[in-house]
């Protein structure tokens, strides 16, 4: 039996990523792993 692992970010806990990787986690029966960043970032935050 074959393990599939499906790690992610997503800025936003209903962001578009995390619901992704929701239908990845239905579809295929992965295993879900969020990756959370230690120290947050900042509420203001702008991607450049």
């Amino acid at each position: 039996m074959t393990k599939i692992l499906a790690a992610y970010y997503s800025w936003s806990p209903a962001g578009n990523t995390a619901h992704i990787a929701e239908l990845i986690h239905k579809i295929t029966g992965a295993d879900l792993y969020e990756i959370v960043p230690k120290k947050a970032y900042p509420a203001d935050y702008t991607a450049t």
